[in-house]
């Protein structure tokens, strides 16, 4: 190996689109923990990363919401479980790096409320409507939390 296909070989290494694509990749496997590692380093390299990461939380959420009407579930999910827990721990990430972000807020709030996590829902939705306090995300996380308390106070199953 010369000096430049080293030299090409180090670069690709520290490239955020290769990091993004093995954690991808990762993820999609099932190796979560390592392909959250791999997104959180395209992130510090190239913040503007962020958009093709919250993709891949929105692919997997759909995909959840599918298997989960596929059985008959409601929205508190059933199955797809899976793929729900890998678009949380992928919206977690973005929060961190996007932490004023208020439709990361409300779609973590989404994936929260999906997975039965009553508390980590409110903190959620609370955020995305201080964040965005009369805009449309600010509106959607004020219905959801409706809904959540509603839900809560009927006694429908599933919430903790």
């Amino acid at each position: 190996m010369g000096f430049l296909d080293k030299f090409f070989d180090l670069k690709k290494k520290d490239d955020p689109e290769n990091y993004f694509e093995q954690g991808k990749s990762l993820i999609l496997k099932g190796d979560l923990d390592e392909g959250i590692k791999l997104l959180k380093k395209a992130i510090v390299l190239y913040p503007h990363i962020t958009n093709q990461i919250y993709r891949i939380a929105y692919k997997l959420h759909a995909g959840a919401k599918s298997r989960n009407k596929a059985v008959g579930g409601n929205i508190y999910y059933s199955s797809g479980i899976e793929e729900l827990e890998s678009a949380i721990a992928i919206m977690e990430l973005l929060s961190e790096f996007e932490s004023n972000n208020a439709e990361v807020w409300l779609k973590l709030g989404v994936l929260y409320d999906n997975h039965c996590c009553f508390d980590n829902a409110v903190k959620a939705y609370e955020r995305a409507a201080n964040l965005d306090p009369k805009g449309p995300g600010g509106a959607e996380a004020l219905h959801n939390l409706e809904i959540l308390y509603f839900n809560k106070g009927s006694g429908i199953l599933g919430i903790k």
